[in-house]
């Protein structure tokens, strides 16, 4: 959601001439409306909702995925894919719906310095039926694959 990040994501659909891609100028978290964006100078991948780097702050707006796939009109989801620097148990709030309904598979990273993040999200999944495996982890980043334990 990031200007400079979305120019770039712009200009890289443009090049590639991809054409089965929606951008969403705003943020995945747990209500739609308007979040607070932590902007972070170093490392222009790294904004997030729930850490403050204590930089530039920016008003962006929020979606659920919920309201997100209605809006697209996206029937089916297969898998979700997370990556919001801490934010991912917010994001997951949001597809609730989708996710009790559809179970899909969702890959999501955390910091790796940082367990509640993985904590949060867990608490989530776990009482849906949800099996947690970790698929890599280096010195910054963990991922995660979680899988339903039952068809829908």
């Amino acid at each position: 959601p990031e200007k400079e990040n979305l120019s770039y994501l712009k200009k890289n659909k443009e090049i590639n001439n991809i054409k089965n891609m929606t951008i969403i100028e705003g943020v995945c978290s747990n209500k739609d409306g308007f979040a607070k964006l932590h902007l972070r100078s170093i490392g222009t991948a790294q904004h997030s909702l729930v850490r403050d780097f204590g930089e530039k702050d920016i008003k962006i707006k929020s979606y659920k995925i919920d309201t997100l796939l209605n809006k697209l009109k996206i029937k089916k989801v297969d898998i979700i894919k997370v990556d919001a620097e801490g934010a991912e148990s917010l994001v997951i709030k949001g597809g609730l719906k989708t996710i009790k309904n559809q179970k899909p598979k969702i890959i999501f990273e955390t910091p790796a310095q940082n367990n509640s993040s993985y904590d949060e999200v867990k608490k989530i999944l776990i009482p849906l039926r949800y099996k947690i495996t970790k698929i890599y982890e280096d010195a910054y980043h963990t991922n995660w694959l979680a899988t339903p334990t039952e068809k829908v």
